[in-house]
């Protein structure tokens, strides 16, 4: 959560999604996770709102796109939630791959 002169008032012509993020008081709740290391600095580290449920299993975002990142083919990753009848949702994973790069279907 975080205060200040320079913290938004509100979300633009919606009131339902300030009221359930901005406290009375102003707090606004982010909905970043972060961890903070032993000398006190602050990493973000994913958001709560992007989180997918799968078959009751929380699945961050950010953790896949990091794993996926790192093949050297990759230049861009996104992933989001795609609607599941059985798991409620499944994690989605969108890649641009880089010029002159190509990927096997093992390594899919």
């Amino acid at each position: 959560m975080v205060r200040g002169p320079i913290v938004m008032n509100g979300y633009y012509r919606n009131p339902v999604e300030t009221k359930k993020n901005i406290e009375s008081d102003g707090w606004l709740h982010t909905g970043d996770i972060a961890r903070m290391d032993d000398t006190g600095h602050v990493f973000i580290v994913d958001r709560r709102k992007d989180m997918i449920i799968t078959a009751g299993y929380n699945v961050y975002p950010a953790e896949i796109e990091r794993v996926v990142a790192g093949h050297p083919a990759v230049a861009l990753v996104a992933v989001g939630p795609l609607p599941d009848e059985v798991r409620g949702e499944l994690a989605c994973a969108y890649v641009v791959l880089k010029h002159g790069t190509s990927v096997t279907e093992e390594e899919n």
